[in-house]
């Protein structure tokens, strides 16, 4: 009966890193990319670009799946209105605005309370980090399981190729098998290290 236990990366072992490194990969790639799918979006229907007044500094609090936050001061153009609105984003920014600081911002001319701040390029930074860091995983799975195939195809790693059983036939256990064997190839060193010697 074979122990097929083996030490060191197989083939098997690899597969199973590439499948957690691809589990990993994919929480990371959707966990990003959702919050910028949303704040695209957003972004698109915002075509109007003007510079507006940070007015409060109220804490960001979650509505939907936007956060809000801080209060803006902006003229409305398009109808001579002074609007106070609450800047939109996908995920809390990390951003130190001070009041009374004057920010780029764009807003949705149909309407105008819906808004967001220009400078804050959070999700944008984040999501490319994600993208590298998913890449990454990937690559680092894949190279895993590359390894493993290599080394099992070709039996670099030591143990992979050894054959290991519980016993032989005649009841020896593997370790005695092969003390068994370690001692008969001395033996015949021994012997042919003697006949040279009455050769001479």
């Amino acid at each position: 009966m074979l122990d097929k236990d083996y030490n060191g990366l197989t083939a098997k072992k690899g597969a199973l890193i590439l499948f957690v490194c691809l589990m990993l990969a994919a929480t990371v790639f959707v966990t990003n990319y959702l919050p910028y799918r949303t704040q695209t979006k957003f972004e698109e229907r915002c075509t109007t670009k003007t510079t507006a007044t940070v007015f409060g500094l109220e804490e960001q609090y979650r509505d939907g799946n936007m956060y809000y936050g801080p209060m803006m001061e902006f003229i409305y153009y398009e109808k001579g209105q002074l609007v106070h609105a609450e800047a939109a984003s996908a995920i809390m920014h990390d951003q130190n605005y001070k009041e009374g600081e004057t920010l780029h911002i764009g807003y949705d001319p149909n309407s105008p309370g819906d808004l967001y701040i220009e400078e804050d390029r959070t999700v944008q930074e984040r999501w490319k980090t994600a993208s590298v860091c998913t890449v990454l995983i990937c690559a680092c799975g894949v190279l895993m399981f590359t390894i493993g195939c290599v080394r099992s195809i070709r039996g670099t790693d030591k143990e992979l190729s050894a054959r290991k059983f519980i016993k032989t036939p005649d009841g020896k256990t593997f370790s005695e098998w092969a003390a068994e064997q370690q001692k008969k190839a001395a033996e015949q060193t021994s012997q042919t290290d003697e006949n040279e010697t009455e050769d001479r």
